[in-house]
């Protein structure tokens, strides 16, 4: 009766699960639906918490909206740490695990003390803002992915920072990176970017490092501006533009962004090799202004033959060369079985017999008589 009993209240708990997350899907934005869920994993997590982590209950009179019902404090950052294999100390860490943790926002009283930190994953929480940053010095790589983000701000102090990661966020521009020059990765796909040029110019301004550039899935909708703001970007090797909506109305998008992005290694899905490089850039010289899809093909297609041409040209020269080290091998080997014939030495180091026996030792007495050869045959 008590297994029949306890399977019962199993399956009306999945129910009454099941719906609440249905509703909140259908009715509930982004925020809300975040801060329902922070609000379950405290609950769910909040007898554990309250013997270590003392004031993380909500204060009476704050909402939902306010606090994330996991308050950020010192004591619990610092077990974060040890659970990671980090320090008590907060200033000798350099990673800090912060990732789906409930929180709803950053406190930069809390994290003032984590002065040598490099690392900082913030994913899956439901952030509205970037803050607490002022006393992070050597701070290189920020993972704010998943949240709640609407505005870039507060990385005005990170100058070191190298890489940041704000993929599924709710950012309408590109701004806030006036100081960070030394960036080389930034992550803004599956936002809401766009679709002015206004909205993303920023990308080509104050970055000079920039290497990686992914703003997929957005609402980007002019292909030709994108296209002139990218050029701007001196070392543009990799960037994701798929999933927007100039991408079915920009004819011929991969080809026009190949052939003019020079430094171009990686597109979307799938790298740009040297052979493609060519036929785009033929292709794109040919298509002009006045957008001549025939005579483009037509040059693509010769661009096509003259790679083959060049590479049956660079097979035969190199087994032309393999045959010429063979043969130059061949007459070295025989020039230096010649030499070794004629001092009495084969080419194995062994002594060379005549007819008549071994050769006569040129420092050898010549009054001596020599002792008579002997045949192998003979010895029976």
């Amino acid at each position: 009766k008590r297994r029949f009993r306890r399977a019962g209240a199993a399956k009306k708990s999945k129910r009454r699960v099941s719906s609440l997350r249905r509703d909140l899907c259908s009715t509930a934005s982004p925020t809300q639906f975040l801060s329902a869920a922070a609000a379950r994993s405290c609950k769910r997590y909040r007898p554990a918490r309250a013997a270590h982590s003392p004031g993380s209950i909500a204060p009476r009179g704050e909402t939902m909206a306010e606090w994330s019902g996991v308050r950020m404090t010192k004591k619990y950052l610092v077990e974060l740490c040890q659970r990671h294999d980090g320090y008590r100390t907060p200033s000798v860490n350099d990673k800090l695990y912060l990732h789906q943790q409930g929180f709803r926002r950053l406190d930069p009283e809390v994290l003032k003390e984590f002065t040598g930190i490099k690392m900082l994953w913030l994913q899956a929480n439901g952030l509205e803002k970037l803050e607490g940053f002022e006393h992070m010095p050597l701070l290189r790589n920020i993972a704010a992915h998943e949240n709640c983000i609407e505005k870039i701000e507060g990385l005005e102090h990170s100058k070191e920072l190298d890489s940041i990661n704000l993929n599924r966020n709710f950012i309408k521009k590109v701004e806030g990176f006036e100081k960070n020059q030394n960036l080389t990765s930034i992550n803004l796909g599956n936002n809401a970017i766009g679709p002015d040029a206004e909205s993303y110019k920023a990308v080509a301004e104050n970055l000079p490092k920039l290497q990686t550039l992914d703003l997929q899935a957005n609402k980007i909708e002019d292909g030709a501006e994108l296209l002139k703001i990218l050029q701007k970007i001196p070392d543009l090797r990799v960037f994701y533009g798929m999933g927007n909506p100039f991408v079915k109305s920009f004819r011929h998008y991969r080809k026009r962004f190949v052939a003019g992005l020079p430094s171009l290694r990686y597109l979307d899905d799938r790298p740009v090799f040297e052979d493609e490089r060519k036929r785009c850039e033929a292709w794109f010289a040919a298509f002009g202004e006045d957008e001549n899809l025939d005579a483009a093909n037509a040059a693509e297609r010769d661009m096509i033959k003259t790679i083959k041409q060049e590479k049956r040209d660079q097979e035969e020269r190199r087994v032309k060369a393999f045959d010429d080290m063979i043969r130059e091998a061949r007459a070295a080997h025989a020039a230096a079985e010649a030499a070794k014939q004629l001092e009495g030495v084969s080419f194995s180091g062994d002594p060379i017999h005549g007819v008549n026996g071994p050769l006569r030792d040129e420092n050898a007495d010549p009054n001596k008589p020599r002792k008579p050869f002997v045949d192998v045959e003979d010895l029976d």
